[in-house]
């Protein structure tokens, strides 16, 4: 008889894979500290990356504690070790990025420096409006895109706005998140917001596309409209509380009253005036109860 695992018990298993297979890669970065120098005395690593001074002779100290002629960037631990037969090294994690001047405190010409950088991680992102698209081209309009962990309560790590081209593509850097696994949340100013289908592994320095258009499973909860053979984002919350429903067309009907004109978000197709026909679409989602769905 086969043994079948809880579903529980499975997802808590592949989440942990994706957790592990998603952690940054750190180096370690050796300085060997011997008679009047570091070596090598200039270097560039990563946010993330460990420097190691190693002994090699002689009696100094790493410094980099605000004295004379040590700087680092705001935010990053100071520090101050001995570097000789009793102390054979030390080890400091980099977690800020920016310039580090270090020296020793024995002997004025051993100065180092160091430059670290955080990795960005890149985005290919399709996707369509609902409102926008004609079945052939859509309306360029911008997005704001967040990632967000993959676990409770989800909370944004980082976000990049992009304008979307007219077949719904656009290329978003994030410089704040390191490589991981995070939902991918695409915010319009009149549709309703969706989240990726399930947390998407990204690696530092990386590139990964994620194509929103392509089946409804692309969403979570299946949360996208077909149209003219694209998956696309439910169009008309004009008040981003997170439902399209009256309160959507109401707002929609009275500027269409005045035929208001312009970037306003109850232009709900991207023509530049709100009418009619931006009413029977926000119209017809409230009929459908349509509102976000998360984790």
């Amino acid at each position: 008889m086969k043994f079948k695992l809880p579903v529980f018990i499975s997802m808590f298993i592949l989440g942990t894979m994706l957790f592990l297979s998603s952690e940054v890669k750190s180096a370690t970065f050796t300085i060997n500290v011997m008679n009047f120098a570091f070596s090598p005395a200039n270097i560039s690593v990563s946010v993330g990356d460990t420097i190691k001074w190693q002994y090699v002779s002689g009696n100094h100290t790493t410094t980099n504690n605000g004295s004379f002629g040590t700087s680092r960037p705001a935010g990053a631990p100071s520090w101050d070790a001995p570097i000789n037969v009793g102390m054979l090294q030390y080890k400091y994690v980099v977690t800020v990025p920016g310039s580090y001047t270090y020296k020793c405190l024995f002997h004025s010409s051993m100065i180092g420096n160091f430059t670290a950088t955080s990795p960005v991680i890149n985005l290919n992102l399709s996707s369509i409006i609902e409102g926008f698209w004609n079945g052939a081209t859509m309306v360029s309009d911008t997005v704001n895109v967040t990632l967000n962990k993959s676990a409770p309560p989800y909370e944004i790590l980082d976000s990049a706005k992009v304008k979307l081209s007219s077949s719904g593509t656009g290329a978003l850097t994030f410089s704040n998140a390191p490589g991981g696994s995070y939902f991918i949340v695409v915010k319009h100013r009149n549709s309703i917001e969706t989240w990726s289908k399930l947390p998407v592994v990204f690696t530092s320095g990386g590139t990964e596309n994620y194509d929103f258009t392509s089946a409804a499973n692309k969403a979570f909860g299946d949360n996208l409209v077909f149209k003219d053979g694209k998956y696309t984002f439910y169009s008309g919350d004009v008040n981003q509380d997170e439902s399209i429903n009256l309160t959507d067309v109401i707002q929609i009907y009275n500027e269409a009253t005045y035929f208001s004109a312009g970037y306003v978000v109850t232009d709900v197709n991207g023509d530049n005036i709100t009418d009619l026909t931006d009413v029977l679409i926000a119209q017809n989602n409230a009929n459908n109860f349509v509102s976000v769905v998360k984790p």
